[in-house]
């Protein structure tokens, strides 16, 4: 019985330590997604797609749709060497349906649920900066102002292609 019991507490143990932060957003994975499989999804999902921006990011603006619970009318999705880095949902106090505040701790009491031991306290992270961190992907929940107007959003991170953008950012001074 006490073997058992041991077996038993391992095999949770594993299934704990080997769970990880999402990096698949609407069949769209970090890491992996070229742009134009980006585009084709956007497109497939009735979103007009705007490559047009500096950033060589891809962008919808879009009245409140729908993801993990919240309300968004802004997404970005960034890449670094032809993938998929970051996937970022915006919303503001005046587009939301909801209180952004009412919001964010629905967001917060949900990913705390699920990825609660990935709190990671690096990183600029507090109470209105949180950030989970699974030693592959990141991701923040942040509600701020920004001249006056109060924002919410969520952003997954690909942390090996965020190092490498920082990097050649940082060689091109």
């Amino acid at each position: 019985m006490k073997r058992f019991i041991i077996v038993l507490i391992l095999a949770i143990n594993s299934l704990v330590g080997s769970a990880q932060i999402t990096r698949n957003v609407w069949g769209l994975e970090l890491g992996k997604s070229t742009k134009q499989q980006v585009i084709n999804v956007l497109k497939q999902k009735g979103y007009v797609p705007d490559t047009n921006n500096p950033s060589n990011s891809v962008t919808i603006k879009v009245d409140n749709f729908k993801f993990g619970g919240g309300y968004w009318t802004y997404a970005s999705f960034g890449f670094q060497g032809g993938k998929l880095y970051e996937i970022w949902f915006q919303n503001n106090q005046f587009e939301n349906t909801v209180k952004n505040q009412d919001m964010f701790d629905l967001l917060k009491e949900r990913l705390d649920s699920k990825y609660g031991q990935f709190r990671y306290n690096g990183l600029n992270s507090d109470e209105s900066n949180l950030c989970y961190y699974d030693g592959k992907t990141y991701l923040w929940l942040s509600i701020r102002y920004f001249e006056g107007v109060q924002y919410i959003s969520i952003t997954y991170t690909d942390k090996n292609l965020w190092e490498q953008k920082l990097n050649d950012d940082e060689d091109e001074l």
